[in-house]
């Protein structure tokens, strides 16, 4: 039986105070194990909308929103969307 669909496992959004963010998901899909990575730079504006900058040729996270302790950012593995939630 071949094994199916996309499984999130663990990861972490790292955003650093020098503007730098960094991306590591830990995933498998299809049954085989993979890391999904992004780093660049971010700004976050008024109202707490973050656009990242990635510094990658196929970029992993677009834009995001800050919201209390919870970042929600916009991401998308085989041209499927998805977003990522993080707690501070």
């Amino acid at each position: 039986m071949t094994k199916r669909g996309l499984a999130f496992l663990s990861g972490t959004l790292t955003l650093g105070a020098d503007a730098a963010f960094d991306l590591k998901v830990q995933i498998t899909f299809k049954g085989n194990p993979s890391e999904l990575t992004d780093y660049g730079t971010y700004t976050v504006s008024e109202g707490g909308t973050i656009d990242f900058n990635s510094q990658k040729a196929t970029p992993r996270l677009s834009t995001g929103t800050v919201s209390g302790n919870m970042i929600t950012a916009h991401s998308q593995f085989g041209g499927i969307p998805f977003e990522i939630d993080v707690e501070k």
